[in-house]
């Protein structure tokens, strides 16, 4: 999974996560035509009616499966551990089963609302 055009991509290493910017204004400017993009995506997720919504939400639930390796490798870089130890099972459930298991229920409690 990318990053939406002109956003960073949260699992990319810091180093490249900023994109070309080779000064802090510059990332700065990114940064804020990220969240210029969240919050106009978040106004149209507010408009989506609850099944809609519902529908959107659990369809997350196989990008972060799809991405969990990804993000597992990620969180362990930042906290120093090998990914293929057993301390990796901590970033495993506070990281992609934690979101997954988020969005379904989440689903679920808007489906319920529709």
């Amino acid at each position: 999974m990318q990053a939406a055009p002109g956003c960073v991509d949260p699992l990319a290493s810091p180093s490249t996560a900023a994109g070309s910017a080779s000064t802090i204004a510059e990332a700065a400017v990114d940064l804020g035509g990220a969240i210029d993009a969240l919050s106009a995506g978040a106004v149209a997720l507010a408009a989506l009616p609850p099944a809609d919504l519902a529908a959107w939400i659990r369809a997350t639930v196989p990008i972060v499966v799809d991405e969990a390796d990804r993000l597992v490798a990620a969180l362990c870089a930042g906290s120093g551990i090998d990914p293929a130890s057993p301390a990796a099972a901590e970033a495993w459930l506070e990281g992609p089963r934690a979101i997954a298991l988020a969005a379904r229920l989440r689903g679920d409690a808007l489906a319920d609302l529709a």
